[in-house]
């Protein structure tokens, strides 16, 4: 069960959204909207001479519309509000399954694991070998990984999937590209909302948004809560988040954004079952995981600025420095893992149009800057040594420290070779470096390597043509990569194995874009 309100008040209006103050507004909007039992209807006639004229005030309805980040005639779909709208808020991720060949599996709230074309469909846990782009920031980490429960997807207006290693401007991976979109003001004036849901075993979620539009500012806050008891044993889940996002127009060539997202989640882990197991109770939790009361507690925090400047009509810039940190705790029968990771970085990316030998073009280039520093340690469990009361911290037993860094260069050139038929051509140029440091061992047990791989380039070529305004064809050819973890990095004795190079794959595709019946279907 969803119940919503709105308030409309007008602007100049202050809202001090204040973390531990935002849990109680919501509570107390929710207690407000129960109470709404009843309605009441007034009604008034007010007879008018037969030639007067009523001026009814002016209706707007507005809707965020769909906006392609991806450069030119590279092929992408998006997914928006209305089919969010379809979905449970506690559910949005499984919108993304309505894009064909791109599949999203949710173990639990706290694990899914996407795939685009069955590519990264052999890692076991989290999702690789795609680039996760939230409002222009990469925040897929050092090795690969992309977090997508980081985000609380009802703060989304779109979904932008780009299927295979065609994106150039985000990335080569081999998957492909997601990119997520916040929601932003519309109109005029300010909007306080509030969305919850209600569910059974114990699910309730709440979000909380306030948005602000004016002549120069656009600001929209949001503060999300989600808690449930699980269908399973010790899988109980509480989540909460915080949401900035906001630009400022400066004057008609200069604008600055700002992008702050925290989320704070602890989600008890009930692990997999045997089949044996399953059949007798669906519901238990894995018996090892039962008895320690596995869990793990995530801190994520993103912080991120942007300016964008117009230089003249037909040529413009963005440009955008970021932070992010996560701490994150994970008590398993077998060990306790204790790690965070610092992440920083700048990425820039010039747009323009031009005429060249007579063709019209439209051209851009940039480049792209990660770094983040990796610590984890881990430690024994004494949970059976605890009389029952879950995970122990015992001894530590390993403790270690990776420093990597990913430089990419990107350029893409589109031009029209005759009316209907278009060309684009892409390069990203990856560089990728590893230092991985053993803080515990001594010796010749020590671990610790430096693993630089080579400068590679990934070119793609798109071509497009359209038959008609409602028919078109399109092919391309891309090259693509994807790093290795430092797991698989390791040889079986965890030493670095210097003859693991990256992943890399090259991609051709043939497809149409068919609207019939006047485009009707």
């Amino acid at each position: 069960m969803t119940r919503k309100l709105g308030f409309r008040f007008f602007p100049g209006s202050l809202l001090i959204l204040i973390f531990a103050f935002l849990k109680y507004i919501s509570r107390q909007i929710l207690t407000f909207g129960l109470l709404l039992s009843g309605s009441f209807s007034f009604y008034a006639q007010v007879v008018s001479g037969v030639d007067s004229v009523t001026v009814l005030p002016e209706v707007l309805l507005l809707e965020e519309k769909k906006v392609k980040h991806t450069e030119g005639i590279i092929p992408s779909q998006i997914i928006g509000e209305k089919i969010f709208d379809n979905f449970s808020p506690v559910d949005a991720v499984s919108a993304i399954n309505q894009i064909p060949g791109v599949y999203i599996l949710s173990g639990a709230l706290n694990t899914n694991r996407i795939t685009i074309r069955g590519i990264g469909a052999r890692t076991l846990f989290g999702t690789d070998k795609l680039r996760l782009y939230y409002d222009d920031i990469p925040v897929t980490d050092g090795s690969g990984f992309s977090s997508i429960e980081a985000f609380d997807l009802e703060n989304l207006s779109q979904i932008e999937v780009v299927k295979g290693p065609k994106a150039t401007t985000f990335g080569t991976n081999l998957g492909g590209a997601i990119i997520l979109t916040p929601k932003e003001g519309l109109g005029q004036g300010s909007t306080l909302f509030n969305n919850t849901t209600f569910g059974s075993y114990g699910l309730f979620k709440n979000n909380l948004s306030f948005r602000h539009t004016d002549g120069s500012l656009s600001l929209n806050m949001n503060y999300g809560h989600l808690e449930s008891e699980g269908y399973r044993d010790n899988s109980q889940f509480n989540r909460d988040g915080v949401l900035l996002h906001g630009s400022y127009t400066i004057d008609d060539k200069n604008q600055i954004g700002i992008l702050i997202n925290y989320i704070d989640y602890t989600a008890q882990i009930p692990s997999s079952l045997g089949i044996t197991a399953f059949q007798d109770d669906p519901t238990q939790a894995a018996f090892t995981w039962a008895a320690s009361k596995g869990f793990e507690a995530n801190k994520y925090s993103l912080v991120g600025i942007n300016y964008k400047h117009q230089f003249s009509p037909k040529f413009q810039n963005s440009t955008s420095l970021f932070y992010s940190y996560l701490d994150h705790y994970e008590a398993r029968p077998f060990g306790i893992l204790d790690e965070y990771t610092n992440g920083f970085g700048f990425r820039t990316r010039f747009r323009g149009s031009a005429k060249l030998i007579g063709l019209n073009s439209i051209y851009s280039f940039g480049t792209e800057v990660y770094k983040d520093e990796y610590t984890w340690s881990e430690f024994e469990n004494l949970y059976a040594e605890n009389d029952g009361e879950g995970s122990l911290q015992g001894d530590q037993f390993a403790d270690n420290k990776e420093y990597r860094t990913q430089f990419n260069a990107f350029g893409t050139l589109s031009a029209d070779l005759f009316p209907g038929f278009n060309v684009q051509l892409g390069l990203n140029v990856n560089q990728t470096q590893y230092d991985y440091r053993d803080m515990f061992n001594t010796g010749d047990a020590n671990r610790s390597a430096v693993r630089e791989f080579k400068v590679i380039a990934l070119p793609s070529i798109n071509l497009n043509y359209r038959i008609n305004n409602y028919q078109s064809v399109y092919a391309n050819i891309s090259k693509g990569f994807s790093n290795p973890t430092l797991e698989e990095t390791l040889t079986p004795d965890g030493l670095i194995n210097p003859d693991i190079a990256q992943e890399t794959g090259t991609n051709f595709e043939l497809g149409s874009r068919l609207f019939l019946l006047k485009n009707k279907l």
